[in-house]
């Protein structure tokens, strides 16, 4: 059986370039999948669903479905898939419905593990709705799951997620497991494959944009680096690990809670060193508030007020998009 450096040094003597189907696979097979993983039913099936999750392949799946068959015969004779049905997909919007659905999905693969559902919804703009499944084992450990809308029907008619490859696994101290890579779905359009160190470090990290799974050579990395040095996936990956993190067990945010309230102080003194002080803790509390803690009444409050306080410093209007109190969750 070939692996998938084998299958993409293949690929790269037909002229990847020339078919869009072609392209995709070589590109998922170097930026996405890893070059010992072998070429084997769950990696093609692993394949189609990741590239399901873009509406260019949902509304062009036969044409893919048909050629990856053919690079597969010609390639390396895989019997297997002598014929590949086109994968059949369904777009379930309703939260129960989809809650429903994934949990069945979770209860046939994880006995003796505990189970929790979120929903997340806020904090990064211009996607669906992504359910969030936390699955705690045994030893404390917590796996947190990224589903998105779609999900595949099968032959029998049973739905299952369309994201099933979308990951983070955490130990019980707390910390994502290092040595191991995992796939995480940054935003619309952008997959991220990466590994880490362990206690907020990252060892590499391949980071795609688009249905062609293009490598972003900007973001990609494979030299260790602190995980905060890439600020959307630092931004995605504390957005995933809020609903389960205790906010009074949250370094982030208690740091955060400390630097506002320390600005605001040392406002009260205009200087220099003051204004650019408080400018730059509102720019980061902003921010986090934005795509990590959305809606949290503690954060709004000191962020207004230190918006107007810079406001009173400077002589400019404040940056702070102000709306009625009572909106905000605590």
């Amino acid at each position: 059986m070939k692996t998938a450096h084998d299958f993409a040094r293949y690929l790269l003597t037909k002229d990847p370039q020339s078919d869009a189907v072609r392209l995709t696979l070589y590109h998922y097979l170097k930026n996405v999948g890893h070059s010992g993983t072998l070429i084997d039913e769950a990696f093609i099936e692993g394949f189609f669903r990741t590239c399901l999750s873009f509406e260019y392949w949902r509304g062009n799946c036969e044409e893919l479905m048909t050629k990856v068959q053919l690079e597969l015969t010609e390639s390396m004779s895989f019997a297997d898939y002598a014929v590949i049905e086109p994968e059949q997909v369904l777009r379930v919007q309703k939260d129960n419905d989809r809650r429903n659905l994934i949990k069945n999905w979770l209860d046939k693969r994880a006995e003796g593990f505990s189970y929790r559902y979120d929903l997340l919804s806020k904090g990064f703009q211009n996607e669906g709705n992504v359910t969030m499944a936390f699955v705690q084992n045994k030893a404390g450990g917590i796996t947190v799951f990224q589903f998105n809308e779609w999900f595949s029907i099968a032959s029998d008619g049973q739905l299952s997620p369309l994201w099933r490859d979308f990951n983070l696994e955490y130990g019980a101290n707390g910390f994502i497991l290092p040595g191991r890579p995992f796939r995480i779905w940054v935003r619309d359009h952008v997959v991220a494959v990466v590994q880490f160190l362990g206690e907020e470090k990252i060892q590499s990290c391949r980071v795609t944009r688009g249905y062609t799974f293009n490598k972003n050579n900007n973001q990609s990395f494979e030299t260790a680096r602190p995980l905060e040095e890439s600020p959307e996936l630092f931004y995605r990956i504390k957005a995933l690990e809020r609903p389960f993190l205790p906010l009074s067990s949250d370094p982030l945010y208690q740091n955060l809670v400390l630097l506002l309230e320390e600005a605001i102080l040392k406002a009260q003194t205009p200087s220099k060193e003051s204004i650019a002080i408080a400018c730059n803790a509102f720019n980061r509390g902003q921010s986090l508030f934005d795509f990590v803690y959305p809606d949290d009444k503690v954060l709004y409050l000191l962020l207004r007020d230190l918006s107007f306080t810079i406001e009173r410093m400077t002589g400019e209007l404040s940056k702070w998009q102000d709306k009625p109190l009572d909106s905000i969750d605590l």
